[in-house]
């Protein structure tokens, strides 16, 4: 999800800070409070061919409510890249057991 600030400034929500519907949610019920961004200046990018700066948010503040804290977009970020890790180990262990295997039918096959 992004959205621009009236300064001009663009962010990113990342699904994989998680729970992108509250936060849409809160966003389209926000009635003029002030919103607070927390961003890293250096964690941020561009889509290929697209002008525009986008900062990726690392915490969330409507008014005094928090809606998204940098600890909730921390643990959401390191599940989403813990799951990465256990399906690339997967995906090795079956690449390599098709190696294996479609070798030996292939020796067995001479």
């Amino acid at each position: 999800m992004r959205l621009q600030l009236i300064d001009g400034s663009w962010f990113q929500y990342s699904s994989k800070a998680g729970d992108v519907e509250a936060v849409y949610q809160a966003l389209e019920k926000n009635s003029g409070e002030s919103l607070r961004v927390g961003y890293a200046p250096g964690f941020s990018g561009s889509p290929l061919g697209d002008e525009r700066h986008f900062h990726n948010v690392l915490s969330l503040q409507i008014g005094s409510q928090t809606v998204r804290s940098y600890q909730q977009i921390e643990d959401a970020w390191n599940s989403d890249n813990q799951l990465a890790v256990i399906m690339s180990k997967g995906l090795l262990v079956g690449s390599a057991l098709l190696l294996l295997f479609s070798g030996a039918l292939r020796f067995r096959g001479q």
